[in-house]
């Protein structure tokens, strides 16, 4: 009987996380048969072959445990004991967690409810309904709520979003009444009818403030060794959207890919994605190709508009000016030394080797790029045909580049309403690794305005024009650096 029920329960969380039974035994490279014998209670899982599943369908570990007891097993993980001294010791680790944070940050419980907040929180509070901070303060509701914080939220739509895109994914793991609630109570919520920037003017004088805010999960799997807990779920800080990363340390990465960018676009552009993607975790992998392919339709160099984007997104204006320059100053500064070089000593036997082996190396360095990003973007059949077919069309019958882009575009469109099962995906393998500080699904923008229009219009103006005028007011304007310029 207890086999029964965990198998039941495996089913259960595999049809939560949307996998078939083929799906799962491929990514976790079981026999479907075995699978299957598993589900229907035929076959008792072994505690080694609970956890492998458990892995890759990402359960909770408190789930895992009720998973190991079904199957006749002994937990594996502990829980913390309900008593009042266990809770005490647990609080005060909360609240030490909490002051380590220099931005508002909280802890909450399953339902979230705030359960401790650091003094940082205080600002945020100020002006919030006292209907809202009655015990139990429910954060999202607080958050969300016309007499809370949503009046004064900038980027609203993006924030409301994220919280309710994450408040399903809990529900998905284990159903919560109150959760549930709060998704039915704002489930079909739009932005504030009041601007943000009026709001901050009068509704919330007592601070003047106009909040943009970026969520940044800190969810602890365990508090000094205590991997389950019945009161404290997670631990979460509020950023401001132009600071996801000290700019000091965003500013070192970005040094450190310009230094490695060699191969042209497409190394530059495997260098930022192993960078930012793999190994920092700072950008989605969606997001990332996303951004690649509206940036390949941009005029200009693709690779220095992504990294500009990023830059932005990471650090806001001053993070993406900081990566467009970072990005092509020390290539620049090499590529003058190498210029000189060549200049001086290009007819010499030894320096024209050097170069010749240059040749062979960098285009390697282009084909390990292009697969490796191919890799991750083509990930089905079809989308593999739409690319071979676009590399045939520029290389072998030379189709203009718009004519290309805008057939493939079209192929997608169609194709996609008629048969959207052509770009399902095959299901991955789960992965231990952090999620990313920008997550696929939290959208970024500004709201749309004249003013802002006008802003970035003179700005970049004058990023490109005033260089320009310097170069030609000391070399003058027949030199070949401001006709280049």
């Amino acid at each position: 009987m207890a086999t029964n029920n965990a198998g039941v329960l495996l089913r259960e969380w595999r049809q939560r996380r949307r996998f078939s039974q083929l799906d799962l035994a491929a990514v976790a490279e079981v026999s479907a048969k075995h699978l299957s014998y598993v589900e229907t209670g035929r076959s008792r899982p072994s505690p080694e072959m609970i956890q492998h599943l458990s892995n890759h369908l990402d359960i909770p570990f408190r789930e895992r445990n009720a998973l190991l007891l079904a199957a006749g097993h002994a937990p594996r993980y502990q829980e913390t004991p309900h008593n009042q001294t266990a809770q005490t010791e647990l609080h005060d680790l909360v609240n030490l967690v909490l002051s380590g944070f220099r931005y508002p940050a909280f802890a909450v419980d399953a339902h979230w409810n705030l359960i401790a907040a650091n003094p940082a929180m205080g600002i945020f509070l100020e002006g919030v309904a006292s209907h809202l901070l009655e015990p139990p303060t429910n954060v999202i509701r607080m958050s969300l709520h016309q007499d809370g914080l949503a009046p004064r939220i900038a980027n609203f739509g993006e924030y409301s979003a994220h919280i309710l895109e994450r408040v399903r994914r809990l529900t998905a793991n284990r159903p919560i009444a109150e959760l549930d609630n709060l998704l039915d109570e704002f489930s079909h919520l739009g932005r504030p009818s009041s601007p943000a920037s009026s709001l901050a003017s009068t509704t919330y004088e007592t601070t003047g403030l106009s909040l943009n805010l970026l969520p940044s999960r800190c969810r602890k799997q365990g508090l000094a060794g205590r991997p389950v807990t019945r009161s404290v779920e997670s631990i979460d800080s509020t950023l401001p959207a132009s600071d996801v990363v000290p700019l000091r340390v965003a500013v070192r990465a970005w040094f450190s890919i310009s230094l490695r960018t060699f191969g042209g676009p497409a190394g530059q552009i495997a260098v930022m994605h192993r960078d930012l993607v793999d190994e920092r975790r700072w950008i989605g992998e969606q997001r990332f190709l996303h951004a690649l392919s509206y940036c390949t339709l941009l005029p200009g160099p693709e690779a220095q508009q992504l990294a500009i984007y990023l830059g932005w997104l990471l650090n806001g204006t001053i993070g993406g000016l900081i990566a467009g320059i970072l990005f092509v100053l020390p290539g620049y500064i090499a590529l003058m030394g190498l210029s000189a070089i060549y200049a001086q000593w290009g007819d010499t036997t030894a320096i024209a080797a050097v170069f010749a082996g240059i040749g062979p190396a960098v285009l390697a360095i282009v084909v390990q790029a292009v697969f490796r990003v191919g890799k991750r973007a083509l990930k089905n059949g079809v989308l593999l045909a739409i690319s071979i077919g676009a590399l045939m069309a520029l290389a072998l019958f030379r189709v203009p580049f718009p004519v290309v882009i805008v057939v493939a575009a079209l192929i997608g469109f169609v194709s996609n309403r008629f048969r959207p099962d052509l770009y399902a995906v095959k299901a991955t393998a789960a992965t231990d690794a952090p999620p990313p500080l920008i997550d696929d699904d939290a959208l970024h923008g500004e709201r749309p305005s004249l003013a802002r229009a006008v802003k970035v219009t003179v700005v970049g103006l004058v990023l490109l024009g005033v260089p320009t005028l310097i170069v030609a007011i000391v070399f003058g304007r027949h030199h070949v650096l401001t006709q280049q310029g």
